[in-house]
């Protein structure tokens, strides 16, 4: 529910930030961001950009993230 809040957050406000370091303490609370990389084949650098609002990844680059931790994104 805590990744979904900031997604709504992200969608309604534009807040870029909120979304992913949500999505970044999500990731920390499963595994390490190393392990997250290497299965994602992004690497760490680009998620670290991300996180700190310095990258906007692409859509397809959100998709594989959310995948990975096992969600989707539904369009209402």
């Amino acid at each position: 529910m805590y990744l979904d809040a900031a997604i709504q957050e992200f969608i309604t406000e534009g807040d870029y930030d909120l979304f992913f370091q949500s999505l970044e303490q999500v990731i920390k609370a499963r595994m390490s961001i190393s392990e997250f990389s290497q299965k994602t084949g992004i690497t760490r650098a680009a998620l670290y950009e991300m996180f700190k609002g310095e990258r906007v990844p692409r859509l397809d680059t959100i998709g594989k993230l959310l995948k990975e931790l096992g969600f989707s994104l539904h369009v209402a």
